[in-house]
């Protein structure tokens, strides 16, 4: 911005100079009686008007066209990422549709450009349909970045991740068959509904049983609008709330397999337990993931996955 300043000076600038020359030179024309001094006013002023001028204004139309240039680079980008996404969701499409029995982690190697030493190196998992994996180990130890990278939100540096169907076929883009919760959860100033919904064609029953799932069928209910208050307007959720609103919403996608990342942190006992009681029924037709750093609510038919040394 500076730099940019500086030379839009040293543009004005010259062209005032080469004002001053072109007077100087003109009364010499006329003190030599080369030159009417009419005419030499004419033509001084002419030129000025018609030439000079317009250069005056080069700085400020050719930083116009730079701020441009770099809007239409934006926006050529993201119409790039829109065509990208769209081929993306019209190849996903038919493995979200398609049963899908394991998510796989094959000879993953992972480590992060800033880092030298690996998070993950040559890691084997499996994450099986109808069961519920536990995900479990230290701050810092990868757990996240495992959901990050099965969700293909990081691309492993060596190995490969993917999905398997009935017929034993590999997939290896099947995003679209997940459900995320994640550690932060969000709520947009809208409504309740519309916060749940994304709005997509749900019924009222289907948002009433992920709503009583969660135990927030009551709370939501005694809203001065029910599920059309808005958030942050009428209303503000608790921690522990918002988080079972973005679990309510990840039950609606009825997706075939849902991730939680630390699920139970921000709720009391009465409703960790309750929450654990709805995704062992879930964990019947879906496969659960849960990142979490206790071991509270794990049972022997668990599978428990630790990370980190």
């Amino acid at each position: 911005m500076n730099t940019a300043a500086a030379n839009n000076g040293l543009f004005t600038g010259g062209i005032y100079f080469v004002e001053i020359i072109s007077l100087v030179g003109g009364l010499f024309l006329v003190k030599n009686n080369f030159l009417n001094l009419n005419v030499m006013v004419g033509v001084w002023n002419a030129g000025i008007g018609s030439i000079l001028d317009p250069f005056m204004s080069l700085p400020v139309v050719t930083s116009f066209l730079a701020q441009q240039k770099v809007a239409i680079d934006r926006v050529n980008k993201r119409l790039a990422a829109v065509k990208t996404e769209q081929t993306h969701e019209d190849n996903v499409k038919s493995t979200t549709q398609e049963p899908l029995q394991k998510l796989i982690f094959h000879n993953v190697d992972f480590t992060y450009p800033s880092q030298t030493e690996p998070v993950f190196e040559k890691l084997n998992l499996s994450i099986l349909k109808s069961q519920i994996t536990f995900v479990v180990g230290h701050n810092g130890a990868g757990k996240t970045t495992l959901i990050k990278l099965l969700l293909n939100l990081l691309d492993p540096g060596k190995g490969s991740i993917s999905a398997v169907n009935e017929k034993g076929q590999q997939r290896t883009q099947f995003q679209g068959a997940l459900a995320y919760v994640p550690q932060r959860n969000q709520l947009f100033n809208t409504t309740v509904w519309r916060n749940l919904t994304l709005d997509k064609p749900y019924d009222r029953q289907d948002v009433h049983q992920a709503l009583q799932a969660v135990n927030m069928d009551r709370i939501i209910d005694a809203l001065p609008d029910g599920w059309h208050t808005e958030v942050g307007k009428v209303t503000n959720f608790s921690e522990g709330q918002m988080r079972r609103l973005s679990i309510a919403r990840a039950l609606l996608a009825h997706k075939q397999f849902l991730i939680m990342d630390e699920p139970f942190s921000d709720l009391d006992a009465r409703n960790q337990s309750e929450l654990m009681h709805t995704v062992r029924e879930l964990s019947q037709k879906i496969g659960v993931l849960i990142i979490t750093h206790t071991f509270d609510l794990i049972q022997d038919s668990d599978t428990v996955i630790k990370v980190g040394k």
